[in-house]
């Protein structure tokens, strides 16, 4: 009779060692997803950073293209026209859509007219005091947000 008691618990005890099993693989196969998914999170964040941080590069190397085409005066239209100067914490507006010709002197750029081909903005905020002048060029990409300063 204790042998007929043996055998019949043998099966509810593999059944309860196998719901361990399973349940311990299922937690370890959880874990590892949640791992490679914050790590596809942190590889594109960082597409998104470096596209930002190249936005950011490009108005920085304009505005010192700018410079050195005028002879220190980045203030000026292809066609020779001046605009008015840009007064500190302004910001330096190009327009990608006329090859590049600076638009205005603004307190801020409006967003669409220095939109770069990958969907990319940039920015310069331009500072002069006697004898250091300052541009801060901003980058952007997505709701990510990358900044280069200048001083010269």
């Amino acid at each position: 009779m204790t042998k007929n008691i043996l055998k019949s618990q043998t099966g509810s005890a593999m059944l309860v060692m196998t719901f361990f099993v399973l349940t311990s693989v299922l937690i370890i196969s959880l874990s590892l997803s949640a791992i490679v998914v914050n790590g596809l999170h942190l590889g594109t964040d960082q597409v998104q950073s470096t596209k930002a941080f190249f936005a950011a590069e490009a108005g920085a190397e304009r505005i010192l293209w700018e410079f050195r085409k005028n002879k220190n005066d980045p203030i000026v239209f292809v066609d020779d026209s001046v605009i008015p100067s840009c007064n500190n914490n302004e910001f330096i507006c190009f327009d990608s859509e006329t090859d590049g010709v600076i638009i205005s002197c603004n307190v801020l750029c409006p967003t669409g007219r220095q939109k770069l081909l990958n969907e990319t903005y940039y920015s310069i905020n331009y500072s002069h005091a006697d004898p250091i002048t300052t541009l801060i060029s901003y980058g952007k990409f997505s709701d990510v947000n990358r900044v280069i300063e200048l001083k010269f």
